[in-house]
């Protein structure tokens, strides 16, 4: 048999380059959470925590909604709502972003455990790989909390069975189960996606008892490594009752168990909902390069690994463990996006064990000089994967303004919304506003509802239905840029525009709120702003009158979103068309746009459009 040549140990001499490994691991871990939150269902995490924290109660019935209000909210992911909601009364979403990382503070270390006598340049620029992979998903929301425990778990499992199969003291067996034990039913209080964990469980003691019953044959002992004797067995049939304790603990008890996968098989969801969806290989590489890139790496690792294996060399024993994960997850990965974290967690675990058995050919570095340069080189990977924008707070997409409108004017409670908006609809609008729907799609709407309230959203047929069962008080429409919906009622002679902003307008019926309709758009569609501005100054025909009330409603409607690109359009068009009087004006606004979003596709077409230059 073919073996390794004896490796020097680049281990650090000290604690201080465990510490150093921590110290990376926070900084990649901002490097993928300090971001603009954008992710609508990211809210009402944060709310429901609010409101648990407030109430001291687990909310085990919906008081968010006026469509399901006081019936079951069947599952939730308080544990995880509760912390986030912490760390944001804390440093509000800096807080946030600042406590996942803290989650992924231990990735590189962690790894180094799989790979010890590999440079620290290893882990770190596998856990920057990794983190560039799921990078697109790092949403400040208990997803999260997945995202970063996955991995982790698959290196403590890794270690477990290590141990089980070098028969190592009970005492070692124990402390590596047991870890897991605790990890998955600490994971379970914080996201149900740590249940992705209960078929790697159940997989561990097949696999152990495989390789105990085929221990006779060679080629087996090759495959599968050394057979690991009962208490190894007994370890892991006992660990496969981890996730039935974290259901126990649970507030929603068994429930936890019985709902999580359900929604990702159900059609109406894999149809609307982009996390549910199928995903092909060429969206794949379209949306998530990095997740492909590094799923190709761990294929071509364990064909490598496979291919050393047949000519004997006994160092790449074990390689089925590693490999079988990865191929279960690549099998489920194209049913639905939500698989593709826990498939890049899978590659990063073959390519940790394959690094250990077959190190990469790094240049000559001090320890410190070549980790410093893999941080760095990890940020950057990390940031290109995902070009997000860097910083905390909300993003100018979420309705604002809108919602500040509805409560300064007391407009009423029920809310028919945009899907896209409940979850924010929910943070910012309490006390006072419920929703008609939001993203708690398999919590407390079932998908029948759901599918009706998406309808409504493109159906003036199916919106007059839903409004006649559900009367509300208010329309919380998405504009074009957003996620278009209720478009179609700005040309509904029975509602009226009250307020417009760049993410959302808001629609009431008219005569419901008689003292607003003065204020309310008379000239622009919202569902075509642009056109609708050329056909106002056409219908004005220069008539000064007419033109001042155009220009009074396009700067209203630029005080409601004056950095938006829509709005500083609309008034750059609005002055270019007055001619050179105006023109001003006219250059004042573009220069605004010009500073904000040089790069915007609408932007670009606008300075086309008039010649107006762009540096």
């Amino acid at each position: 048999m073919e073996g390794n040549a004896p490796q020097p140990d680049h281990r650090p001499a000290s604690s201080r380059g465990a510490w150093a490994l921590l110290a990376v691991g926070l900084l990649l871990g901002l490097v993928t959470t300090w971001r603009i939150t954008g992710d609508p269902d990211a809210f009402w995490h944060l709310a429901s925590g609010r409101l648990s924290a407030a109430t001291g109660y687990t909310l085990p019935t919906d008081t968010f909604s006026f469509s399901h209000f006081g019936q079951p909210w069947r599952v939730k992911d308080l544990g995880g709502d509760l912390l986030l909601w912490g760390a944001f009364a804390v440093a509000s979403y800096a807080g946030v972003a600042i406590l996942v990382a803290l989650f992924f503070l231990p990735l590189p270390a962690a790894l180094q455990s799989l790979a010890p006598r590999r440079s620290a340049v290893v882990p770190v620029l596998l856990a920057a790989a990794y983190l560039a992979a799921v990078s697109m998903s790092a949403t400040p929301r208990p997803r999260l909390f997945t995202l970063a425990l996955f991995p982790l778990a698959l290196v403590l499992i890794e270690q477990a069975r290590a141990a089980a199969q070098r028969r190592a003291p009970s005492r070692e067996i124990a402390i590596w189960f047991g870890a897991v034990a605790m990890l998955v039913v600490t994971w379970l209080q914080l996201h149900r996606g740590g249940l992705a964990i209960a078929p790697l469980l159940v997989g561990l003691f097949l696999y152990l008892a495989t390789a105990r019953l085929l221990s006779r044959w060679s080629i087996a002992q090759l495959i599968f490594g050394p057979a690991p004797d009962r208490r190894g067995l007994i370890a892991a049939a006992l660990l496969i009752l981890a996730p039935l304790v974290a259901a126990l603990l649970h507030p929603a008890g068994m429930a936890l168990l019985t709902s999580t996968f359900g929604v990702m098989n159900t059609e109406i969801y894999r149809q609307h909902v982009s996390e549910f969806q199928p995903i092909s290989l060429h969206d794949a590489w379209l949306h998530f390069p990095a997740l492909v890139l590094l799923v190709v790496a761990a294929l071509v690792a364990a064909a490598a690994a496979l291919r050393r294996l047949v000519r004997g060399d006994a160092s790449f024993s074990g390689i089925a463990w590693p490999a079988a994960v990865l191929l279960l997850f690549l099998a489920q990965a194209p049913g639905s996006v939500r698989w593709l974290p826990y498939l890049a967690a899978s590659a990063l675990l073959l390519l940790v064990w394959f690094a250990e058995r077959r190190p990469l050919h790094m240049p000559a570095l001090r320890p410190a000089s070549a980790l410093a340069s893999a941080t760095v080189m990890g940020a950057a990977i990390i940031h290109l994967a995902s070009p997000h924008q860097l910083g905390v707070g909300e993003s100018p997409q979420m309705p604002a303004a809108a919602i500040a409108f509805a409560h300064k004017h007391q407009l009423g409670p029920r809310v028919h919304n945009a899907f896209h908006f409940g979850g924010y609809l929910i943070w910012a609008g309490a006390p006072g506003f419920q929703t008609l729907v939001d993203g708690r799609n398999d919590m407390v709407f079932d998908a029948k509802f759901f599918l009706e309230c998406i309808t409504a959203e493109d159906d003036p047929a199916a919106f007059r239905d839903l409004e006649q069962r559900l009367p509300s008080d208010w329309i919380l429409a998405a504009n074009p840029g957003v996620s278009p919906a209720f478009g179609f009622l700005d040309r509904d002679p029975d509602f009226i525009p009250l307020f417009w902003s760049e993410p959302a307008t808001i629609y009431a019926r008219r005569g419901r709120y008689p003292a607003l309709e003065a204020k309310a758009l008379r000239f622009i569609r919202p569902s075509d702003p642009v056109a609708s501005l050329g056909a106002a100054l056409r219908a004005a025909a220069g008539e000064r009158s007419r033109l001042a009330l155009l220009e009074d409603e396009l700067v209203r409607m630029h005080g409601a979103s004056p950095d938006g690109v829509q709005s500083n359009s609309l008034l750059v068009l609005f002055y270019g068309s007055l001619g050179p009087a105006a023109m001003e004006q006219r250059d004042a606004y573009w220069s605004q746009l010009r500073q904000r979003a040089p790069d915007h596709p609408a932007v670009r077409e606008l300075g086309r459009r008039l010649n107006l230059a762009l540096d």
